[in-house]
Parts: C-alpha cells; structure tokens; sequence
C-alpha cells in the first residue's frame, strides 16, 4: 500500500522537510515538518516567476541592465553591515549571467536565465521591469502569495539569497507550485534541460545547464520529471521544488534542508516511485443495461427507459480523496450520455444511452367526474320526489 511505502520512506528520509501533493487535487500524500519556516533560498525564484507570469507580460520587450538591479557585496560585506544593505543586492559567490550595465536582452531570456541557470541578476531585473522598482514587486508579491493561499511565506528579495525575514515552508512552496504549473509559460521554463543566452550587445552566447538534475541525462535522471526548481544556502541546506507526471497523475515533491544535493534528488524520486507504485481503484458508477433517464427530453418532455451500452466507472487513486458527481444530458430525441465528473469539474469517463421506450406520463384518475357521476342517481332521485309533492 501507498501509505506503508510512504511511511518507510519517513523512516529514513535525511531531509528536514517533505511533502508530496497531487498536483491537480491538492491531495496531501506525504508530509513531514511541511508547515516549519525554512530559508527557500533559489525556490524563492518560482514565486517571482509565476507572479511576474501572472501580470501577462510581453516576452519580447528588451530590458536593459542596471546598477540598482547588478550591484553586488560580498557575504562577509553584507554580515558586517547587520544587512543594511537592500535585501534583493547580489553577492559575488551567488548564481548569476553576468549581465553589464547596459546591456540589453530580452524578458524571456531573462526568464530563462532565472529558471534554467537559477540568475539572481536576471531576478532582479525581473522585479523592476514587472512593477518599476524591486521595493514594489516584492510588495505586490507578497500580496500575491496570501491570496493564493501561502500564509506562511515572506519573502524579501526575488532570488532567494539569505535575509533574515524570507522565510517559508514546504507546505506553500507545494501550493505556489501547484498555481504555477498551470502556467504554459512556466511549464516551458522550469522543463527546459538548458538555455542558450542569444548573443547581446556586449557579450557572446553562452550557453547554461539546468540545475535540477532530475531533468538532465545521469544519475539522478528522472524520466517523467517535469519541473521544477533548486536551491541551496550554508545555513538551510539543499533544497528542491520537483514535479513529476506519470499516466496522468502529476505530482509535487517539495524536500527543503537536505544533507547534500544528491539526497535531495533521491529522496525526489523515492517520494515519486512509491506514489507512482499506488494502485488506482475503479469505482463502477452506472451499470449497462436498462435505466429510467433522470430528465425528460427536451422536445418531447417525457422521460424514457434508456439502455447504456457500457457500464460507467470512475477510476481514481485513493490517496487522492477525489469525489465524483454522475451527470445525464440529451444529445437528441432518441440518444443521451452519462458522464463522470470530478470535483475539478473535468470530465473523467461517459458512456452513450439509446432510448428504448418512452415514458407516458400517467395522468391523475379524474375522482372529482367520478363523484358526480355516482351522485347523480340520488340527485336525480331527490328531484323526482320534490315534483310529486
């Protein structure tokens, strides 16, 4: 079963905190210290990304490269401080393209620089161009986060380097993705095994791996990976934002505070192959055969013996928790088709029904003709005896 599988995992898991959710339900299927504030550090990058996605920008409009938005200080520098630095400046050890002051490159490829090579430059840049200053859009941002559900975020900067207020958990880092995935845009991004930096006007092509090695040819390779992000900080550890779909079922793994980056993406594929080793029920909602239609037609406004070639299931998971509603409409006078419907409102399974008799709708037996009828003798008796008076 699914849940002792899961439970062994719980045993030897390294990581600090796990969930795995079903991406289209919601369903929680495993979880441990999912709701315990952790550094996200560069899955942080998924928040900036769907939000910014969520503005519907235009893909090809040119941003040009900044001071505000490059400018870096060392760790040791920031520290010193008591980081009275602004939260979203650069540091010179952190992921980043090396995009010039006054360098010019599209918003796309600064997407695909911020998901593909995890660029904290291209981030920031990000921000400014979404909402005119980084201040604003981590505003807007946080705003965001809370109306989709993620309490438990706070977020500083939108590149995930430390600061001591961003803070989140696996729990939302799960939600946020689960918003996310249903963003083509965002899909494309965090599925693409590398980028290629087009060649700007101050620097050559370059060319940038994926970080997320589920996606990349090798030892972790995950074949039905899909997504999503990395991250890593001293402090917090190694974390991991992964996505995986298989026959039709897609879903989440959010691993933060692992030992070392090999464990977080084992781990992944642990959580993902016990899930995916789950069975799927068949529920049988309809049986085939003869049935009364639960609508009168249309046209006729009579209601009909309906005969349905095939019975009608409902196949799901039962980690899953998903509920069903059957559902009857008519195509035409003489055909109708039944179908099964999640509670996501999408169809899973219909089967066609032919009409083989109709219905009369019976009439009420006319008691009040009945009445006069059996009254009328002693009416007309009571007549005849008031005349021969």
């Amino acid at each position: 079963m699914l849940f002792l599988s899961l439970l062994v995992i719980s045993l030897i898991t390294e990581t600090e905190a796990v969930t795995l959710i079903n991406a289209d339900t919601g369903a929680i299927l495993y979880e441990k210290n999912a709701h315990m504030p952790w550094d996200p550090a560069s899955t942080t990058k998924v928040a900036t990304c769907i939000y910014a996605l969520s503005t519907q920008p235009n893909m090809n409009q040119v941003v040009t490269g900044n001071q505000e938005c490059i400018g870096i200080v060392s760790e040791k520098e920031r520290l010193k401080r008591g980081y009275a630095e602004p939260a979203w400046r650069l540091e010179k050890a952190a992921c980043h393209m090396g995009i010039k002051v006054g360098e010019k490159m599209t918003l796309r490829d600064l997407f695909n620089g911020m998901m593909v090579a995890s660029a904290d430059d291209a981030s920031n840049l990000i921000a400014e161009t979404i909402s005119g200053s980084i201040p604003k859009f981590m505003e807007e941002l946080n705003d965001y986060l809370k109306k989709i559900g993620c309490h438990e975020t706070t977020l500083a900067n939108p590149h995930g380097l430390f600061y001591p207020t961003q803070k989140s958990t696996a729990h939302d880092l799960a939600k946020l993705t689960q918003v996310a995935l249903k963003d083509p845009y965002f899909c494309a991004f965090v599925r693409a095994k590398e980028f290629m930096r087009p060649k700007t006007n101050m620097q050559e092509s370059t060319k940038y791996l994926q970080t997320n090695r589920l996606l990349r040819t090798g030892k972790y390779h995950y074949p039905y990976a899909i997504g999503v992000k990395t991250g890593w900080f001293t402090d917090c550890g190694y974390n991991l934002i992964a996505a995986a779909e298989k026959d039709g079922r897609k879903l989440i793994a959010v691993l933060l505070g692992s030992p070392n980056s090999d464990t977080r993406f084992k781990e992944a594929i642990a959580l993902f192959e016990a899930a995916y080793a789950e069975k799927p029920v068949k529920v049988e909602v309809l049986k085939a055969g003869r049935q009364e239609t639960p609508l009168p037609s249309p046209l006729s406004e009579e209601k009909a013996f309906l005969v349905t070639a095939s019975p009608l299931f409902f196949e799901t998971y039962l980690s899953d928790k998903e509920s069903y509603q059957l559902t009857f409409e008519w195509i035409d006078e003489q055909h109708g088709k039944y179908s099964v419907v999640d509670d996501k409102g999408k169809i899973r399974n219909e089967t066609f029904a032919t009409v083989e008799e109709w219905l009369k709708e019976k009439k009420p037996f006319p008691w009040i003709w009945l009445s006069i009828l059996l009254l009328l003798p002693f009416l007309y008796f009571l007549l005849r005896k008031n005349k021969l008076r």
